[in-house]
This record gives C-alpha cells, structure tokens and sequence, in this order.
C-alpha cells in the first residue's frame, strides 16, 4: 500500500490579495507542517495536483517549493517528489494582561479582518518589556 500524500482542500488561496499566491501557498504548507498536520516524510501534493485543486499555475507552486526547500522545510527527491523534511517548531508567546499585539500585513487597507495569509509580522508589547516582532507562520500566542 502507497501512502497517499496530503491533499490540501481546506487551505485558501485569494487570487485578489496582494500577497502573492505562491507567497500564501508557502505559508498555508508551514502552517500545516507547524500544526503537525503535516508529519515529517509526508509526501506533498504535487504540481499537477495543487494546480488542479486550485486553479493556479506550477510555476507559483514552484516558486512556493522553492522557497520551503530553501529554508529546509521541504525536501525533493526524484522517486517521490516533494516531502515534508523537517518540522517546523512553533514558538508560544506569552501575553500578559494589558499587553498590545500589532499585526502588519500586507495590505494595511485590509481591514479589520485581517486573513491569516495577509499577516506578514506580529509585534507583543507586554507591559514593561521592549516589544518584539515574530513570525507570524510559526507563532503561537497565549493569554495569561
């Protein structure tokens, strides 16, 4: 029995953002993979199959790949394309009562529901401490 790779039918694209497609691409695969959904070996959709599935072309899914293999995220090989080669650790924030957090995204005029796609940086500013930007795909934040 082969295993089936992960299919992403719930991951949103929005051909209308700024954002560029293959930019949300690579950030719903690190969300995914950051969520455990995505074990390391799981082998990745591939090309034919996420342009199907999403009507965009493979040079954006390339371009996407591309920039997991880079950071070491995905790996290829040519007897099973591409695969998740590393987890990707979450990091949990603290926020503590009368904090701010800040959310930049792409477009500053999408508002005031930003999509998690848009986020391109996450800044806490906890009561006493110097605020500190995070990378929005692999940050967890908690309330106290």
């Amino acid at each position: 029995m082969t295993e089936q790779p992960w299919r992403a039918p719930d991951l949103s694209l929005n051909t209308l953002s700024p954002y560029p497609l293959w930019a949300q691409l690579a950030r719903g695969l690190r969300v995914a993979i950051i969520a455990a959904h995505l074990p390391i070996g799981t082998p990745l959709p591939s090309e034919a199959d996420l342009s199907d599935q999403h009507g965009i072309s493979r040079n954006t899914i390339r371009q996407a790949y591309s920039v997991l293999l880079d950071d070491g995220q995905v790996g290829k090989r040519q007897d099973l394309g591409y695969y998740v080669a590393d987890a990707i650790e979450a990091e949990y924030i603290q926020v503590l009562p009368g904090a701010t957090v800040t959310v930049v995204a792409a477009d500053p005029d999408h508002h005031p529901h930003i999509p998690w796609w848009a986020v391109t940086a996450i800044k806490v500013a906890n009561p006493g401490f110097e605020p500190i930007w995070y990378d929005p795909t692999r940050t967890v934040l908690t309330v106290s």
